[in-house]
């Protein structure tokens, strides 16, 4: 069997039972005029190919970074190491 046959066998059935909910964000949306970063750390980055997080600290001109520092600026992220393709961080200023 091919890999998109398993895939419409194994979601064909949520797909029928409820086409508007099978991809809908579960909780509240955040808008943009929401703040994610805490005040010590305003600059946000959004991760995008290839990113890590020397890569983008050395973009915003922000190297040294302690993995304490990035810890404290974002604090919902427990491995620094594991970023994932649009996810939101926080930087502090120089």
């Amino acid at each position: 069997m091919k890999s998109s046959s398993l895939f419409l066998a194994a979601f064909l059935p949520a797909i029928i039972a409820a086409p508007g909910k099978l991809f809908e964000r579960e909780g509240p949306m955040r808008t943009s005029s929401q703040r994610i970063c805490p005040d010590n750390c305003p600059q946000s980055h959004t991760v995008g190919y290839g990113d890590t997080v020397y890569i983008i600290a050395r973009d915003l001109g922000i190297l040294p970074l302690s993995e304490q520092t990035f810890k404290e600026c974002n604090p919902r992220i427990p491995d620094w190491t594991a970023i994932f393709l649009g996810q939101q961080l926080c930087f502090p200023t120089q």
